[in-house]
């Protein structure tokens, strides 16, 4: 009975988390619509992401530490907090025809610091919650409700924005944060018992207790090279995630409703992979679902650069998202397993700050190597128009081809890799 009021309390959570990233997905959609009709050009959705990224990386490792020091739910409001604060920021310069570049990266800059609570937090809150049994099907949940915006938010902004403009959606953004601030705040959730103290906040003592999140990661061999899998696909991948939005723009004649037809199927497809785990707790051994996943997801990936149709962007879009689900679901199973749950904020962090720091580098990249490398090379003799398009639309593509296969290339090399393969079997479960 215990167990299952924790289960609803941890569904009541979900679904207040899921109402907040619908109305971000929304403000992400149309603002991302207004750069692109404004510049015409990649480099400030490289200039976003970095702006993002990049800050939430450097405090991650102290995000771990407040997060294993402080109660849950201040971890999972902060962020909130913050982002709306930002939202309302943006929604005043919108409002008031004020709004410039350099005003969205600084609230990228702020709500990456935010959002660095955000991955430790939740990600812990699956083992404090749940069962080790229930773990596969909680991450279900997580994936759930990343993938639900994708389908609702590009419908719902292209109507909204008509009625309302961008400010009507940022406002809209704003009530959802308040709804999940006030979720988390009436739902009971355990505390845990630490092992620090909980007194010292000097920088040396946090800085210790961070670093104990990678030693813990540095002495499993097993940990590390899938983490180093990671660290590759995501540095790669930033080469073609970053541009997708301006691909298709770019090859449908800033046709929007492309857009956003493409990004719901991204949103289907992760749905789709989320209710199967909600209900099949996966392979026996998860490393396979893991690798299985990524292999198929960036083989749609490299297959993107490709599309000439809506039938085959929304076949990618499908594929690469479902996979992809089934490989972070995994991913965060084997995790929550072998991690203590008071190291948990420390040792997920770290993991964060591993997997994903090389990645505004190919972000920032992408963006004016794009501008100012490929588009000017390849402007009057494009490569393999007929299958990439011309013009812009051809220099995004080949940015898309470079990073997808060097992604496939990292995959093969991890699944030939045994200590990976063996991760499971030679690391106990400490939950």
């Amino acid at each position: 009975m215990i167990q299952k009021r924790k289960m609803i309390s941890f569904q009541l959570i979900a679904a207040g988390q899921l109402i907040s990233i619908l109305g971000s997905a929304m403000s992400n959609f149309a603002i991302g619509i207004w750069i692109w009709k404004t510049t015409g050009k990649a480099t400030p959705f490289s200039i976003i992401s970095v702006a993002f990224v990049f800050p939430g990386l450097l405090f991650t490792p102290i995000a771990g530490v407040l997060v294993d020091r402080w109660p849950r739910k201040w971890s999972l409001i902060f962020p909130a907090v913050i982002s709306s604060i930002i939202m309302g920021f943006l929604l005043y310069l919108f409002w008031t025809n004020q709004v410039r570049l350099e005003y969205i990266y600084a609230g990228a800059f702020v709500m990456g610091i935010a959002n660095s609570f955000e991955f430790p937090a939740f990600t812990s809150l699956i083992t404090v919650m749940l069962s080790k049994e229930e773990y596969v099907k909680g991450n279900g949940y997580m994936a759930l409700i990343e993938s639900a915006p994708g389908i609702l938010a590009p419908i719902l902004a292209g109507i909204l924005v008509t009625f309302l403009g961008i400010p009507g959606i940022l406002l809209v953004d704003i009530v959802t944060f308040i709804i999940v601030i006030v979720v988390i705040m009436k739902t009971h959730i355990p505390s845990v018992t630490l092992e620090i103290s909980k007194q010292s906040y000097h920088f040396i003592q946090i800085a210790k207790e961070a670093w104990e999140g990678f030693l813990f990661i540095g002495s499993r061999k097993p940990l590390l090279y899938l983490l180093l899998m990671w660290f590759f696909l995501n540095f790669f991948g930033g080469f073609s995630r970053t541009l997708f939005t301006p691909y298709i723009l770019a090859k449908t004649n800033n046709n929007t409703v492309f857009l956003g037809i493409v990004n719901s199927a991204f949103g289907i497809g992760g749905i789709l992979a989320a209710v199967l785990l909600m209900i099949w707790k996966g392979p026996k051994k998860k490393i396979n679902g893991l690798l299985g996943g990524v292999l198929i997801s960036f083989s749609a990936t490299f297959f993107f650069a490709f599309c000439q149709n809506i039938v085959q962007f929304v076949s990618m879009a499908l594929i690469g998202s479902f996979s992809m689900t089934f490989a972070f679901t995994f991913s965060q199973a084997i995790w929550q397993t072998k991690t203590p749950i008071q190291l948990q904020g420390r040792v997920f962090s770290a993991r964060k700050i591993i997997a994903q720091i090389a990645e505004p580098i190919s972000m920032g990249i992408s963006g004016p190597l794009v501008d100012y490398v490929l588009f000017p090379l390849i402007k009057n003799n494009p490569v393999l128009p007929f299958w990439l398009g011309t013009g812009k639309a051809n220099a995004l593509a080949l940015s898309i081809l470079f990073g997808g296969t060097l992604c496939l290339f990292t995959v093969i090399f991890a699944i030939s890799n045994k200590k990976i393969q063996q991760i499971e079997s030679v690391i106990p479960d400490q939950v």
